[in-house]
């Protein structure tokens, strides 16, 4: 359930970049709209009616889909808007196209 809250996921992360020296900054490190919009593919995936199949194979065939390549997200923001220190810190919604999912 932690890993399903967007404040419990960005305790976790930026606690996990403190711990590998990765500083969580207006630049770098932990990203909330990328983090969250990740989070909803991976939950729209999930859901889908391959229900019974193991984890691993719904993740790898998310990372094998478009959902799996880093460029993704331009589809829905422009590069400017994603990349901005407000994005970083919160949830900014799209400002290209609606994501594909809740």
């Amino acid at each position: 359930p932690e890993l399903t809250a967007p404040d419990e996921i960005r305790v976790i992360i930026t606690r996990y970049n403190e711990a590998t020296s990765t500083p969580n900054t207006d630049h770098d490190g932990y990203h909330h709209t990328i983090t969250l919009a990740s989070m909803r593919a991976a939950a729209d995936c999930l859901k889908g009616p391959e229900h019974h199949v193991p984890l691993f194979r719904v993740l790898a065939d998310l990372m094998a889909s478009r959902l799996g390549q880093s460029d993704w997200l331009l589809e829905h923001w422009e590069r400017g808007t994603l990349f901005s220190v407000v994005a970083r810190r919160s949830w900014v919604e799209p400002d290209r196209a609606p994501l594909p999912f809740d």
